[in-house]
């Protein structure tokens, strides 16, 4: 499955265009985070400030949609599955989310510094001699039509 089409499966509110015209590292709460749990096959996304739309039953229609976790006043669970070998395993649907959110914040901050430090940074010497050896630029002269 490529990027897109987790998105494409998880997402339920915003076409690529438009998430990709309102997304910016400068405010994380603009960033989706896709997760593909490993141990079911289930998928978590991460959305706004600390939203959350995920299958308890990776095979279920249904998504249950929770708009902020923070205003629960109650964890978001385990999440019990049967393993290759029958048994009977559980996750925590909160140390996912917590880790989603880790990494959003990383990139984020990671995209902020790299382009920082590259913005402060000189050109490459290939590029500054070619823009030193290019010829003045001079407007021509305007034609009326």
């Amino acid at each position: 499955v490529t990027a897109p089409e987790l998105f494409q499966v998880v997402s339920s509110h915003n076409p690529h265009e438009e998430y990709s015209k309102r997304a910016h590292v400068t405010t994380m709460s603009t960033l989706e985070v896709a997760v593909s749990i490993a141990a079911d096959n289930s998928l978590l996304l991460l959305h706004d400030v600390a939203g959350v739309r995920y299958k308890t039953n990776p095979h279920a229609a249904e998504w249950k949609v929770v708009p902020n976790v923070d205003e629960l006043d109650r964890p978001l669970g385990n999440v019990t599955y049967i393993d290759e070998q029958a048994n009977e395993l559980e996750y925590s649907l909160d140390e996912i989310l917590e880790e989603a959110l880790l990494v959003r914040e990383q990139y984020c901050s990671t995209m902020i510094s790299t382009a920082l430090g590259l913005e402060k940074r000189p050109p490459p010497a290939s590029i500054q001699a070619s823009i030193d050896q290019s010829p003045p630029l001079t407007k021509a002269p305007s034609r009326d039509v």
